[in-house]
């Protein structure tokens, strides 16, 4: 639910820009995306990581007869899903960079 919230804000903040037209539309895309895009990526994958090893803590503590093995490939497991998730939005951000708007 957190992470709608946080794309549909992120969609909000850059709408008024994305319809813009011309070749400053285009500078502004990019710059825009060099601003708050990768800042936001990389604190999404510092928070999908952290947010992995503090569910499966019980287990990297090896408590209750957990694999500390299973817990370590349950975190990496999940860091697939983050890893994937963000290079999906990488992607969208490039294909947005990309076009090419007129009128």
């Amino acid at each position: 639910m957190k992470k709608i919230i946080l794309l549909g804000i992120l969609s909000c903040l850059s709408t008024s820009r994305l319809l813009a037209q011309g070749l400053q539309s285009r500078t502004e895309i990019n710059t825009m995306l060099n601003s708050w895009l990768v800042p936001v990526l990389g604190l999404g994958l510092l928070i999908g990581f952290a947010g992995l090893v503090w569910h499966n803590i019980d287990g990297i503590r090896g408590k209750n007869g957990a694999s500390k093995q299973d817990a370590w490939t349950a975190v990496g497991e999940g860091m697939i899903f983050v890893i994937l998730g963000i290079a999906a939005i990488g992607y969208v951000a490039n294909k947005v960079a990309t076009m090419s708007f007129s009128i």
